[in-house]
């Protein structure tokens, strides 16, 4: 299932939940964002939000994700919503011309502070 990030309006990107494992109650997730919506908050909002929805609304106990590892912003964000790194695959993408190691990273609903 995939959501554009709205901001004031406009459509600046968007988040998806993936690959979902009913069994194992996981999915995964992405998001994109234009570059201007960068460096505002509003992707770690959009990521807190699509693990809240997939958490409350389908019963996930468990999100991961993959990033480039030299997307230190975005991996930057990913740890603000609550995600750990798990591991790293090594030269595992090709990306712009080099290879790039893939950074995965997790998080589980009991990772989450309860409600007040």
């Amino acid at each position: 299932m995939s959501f554009v990030i709205d901001v004031d309006g406009a459509a600046v990107g968007s988040a998806s939940l993936f690959d979902f494992d009913l069994f194992a109650r996981h999915a995964e997730m992405g998001i994109g964002l234009e570059r201007d919506a960068r460096g505002r908050g509003i992707g770690t909002a959009a990521i807190v939000q699509l693990v809240e929805f997939g958490f409350a609304r389908h019963n996930l106990r468990r999100i991961h994700l993959q990033a480039i590892g030299s997307n230190t912003a975005a991996i930057r964000a990913y740890e603000k919503a609550g995600f750990f790194i798990e591991g790293r695959q090594r030269q595992h993408a090709w990306v712009r011309g080099a290879y790039e190691d893939i950074v995965r990273m997790g998080i589980l609903r009991s990772d989450l502070a309860p409600p007040a």
